[in-house]
């Protein structure tokens, strides 16, 4: 899907914006989904002793990767969103993660998404 601009945002109602809000906090719920999932699987395997077998290597990498996919491909829709509706309501994603494995930032724009569309008027 092409993401809206801030500029297009800004011609919107806000009827208008919050469907595309709705958009874009579905796209992220997938792949909110997808990278939990992956870290259930490696977390739970993790706890085998002395050390890490091959699959799970492989699936830490995957994390990581899946995480650096997730900020890149929307981290320009989540930032217009957010200048539009104000970074209180939408948090953007963070400029820097210190641990790649971290998806703190998609759950605190989803829930920010949520309260969006939850409310009246924005």
């Amino acid at each position: 899907m092409a993401w809206l601009t801030e500029q297009q945002l800004l011609t919107m109602t806000p009827a208008q914006i919050k469907t595309y809000a709705g958009t874009l906090q579905t796209a992220l719920k997938i792949q909110e989904t997808v990278i939990d999932n992956l870290t259930e699987l490696v977390s739970t395997e993790f706890a085998t002793p002395n050390s890490v077998p091959p699959n799970i290597a492989k699936g830490q990498i995957k994390l990581g990767q899946d995480i650096a996919s997730v900020r890149d491909t929307f981290t320009a829709p989540v930032l217009a969103l957010s200048y539009v509706v104000g970074a209180i309501a939408v948090p953007p994603f963070p400029a820097k993660i210190g641990n790649p494995f971290d998806a703190t930032f998609l759950r605190n724009t989803l829930i920010g998404l949520q309260s969006l569309l939850s409310e009246e008027i924005f």
